[in-house]
């Protein structure tokens, strides 16, 4: 998931106590825990079938747990959701239109003057 190299992925491991306790362990260990290569050995004799299963698993595990949600995910760059409001020139000159009006009604009232806005 990560895109890390079986050297770097033996280090982060090494170094963070999170990944420890995933991994099973009780304590964190600052020894040499595993050599690279035998996670590219697990990988060829478990064979990608088996990790595209656990991942199916996984996910399947996830949802009836309902730690993630199955409604839908923006996948591309090109998905946005339809309410984002993109500003345009006539969008930022009325919205500060709105503001000037909103602010000189409010100072018209605290002097006690009725101040004409249209």
């Amino acid at each position: 998931m990560n895109k890390l190299s079986d050297e770097e992925m033996v280090k982060q491991v090494n170094e963070n106590p999170y990944m420890q306790a995933f991994c099973g362990l009780d304590n964190f260990v600052t020894t040499h825990l595993l050599d690279p290569s035998c996670l590219s050995k697990v990988r060829k004799r478990l064979g990608k079938k088996y990790f595209e299963e656990l991942e199916r698993e996984t996910y399947h595990i996830l949802i009836d747990l309902k730690i993630i949600k199955c409604k839908g995910m923006l996948a591309d760059a090109t998905v946005f959701p339809e309410y984002i409001k993109y500003p345009t020139d006539s969008g930022l000159l009325n919205e500060a239109r709105e503001w000037v009006v909103k602010n000189i009604k409010k100072f018209g009232k605290s002097l006690g003057i009725k101040v004409r806005t249209y």
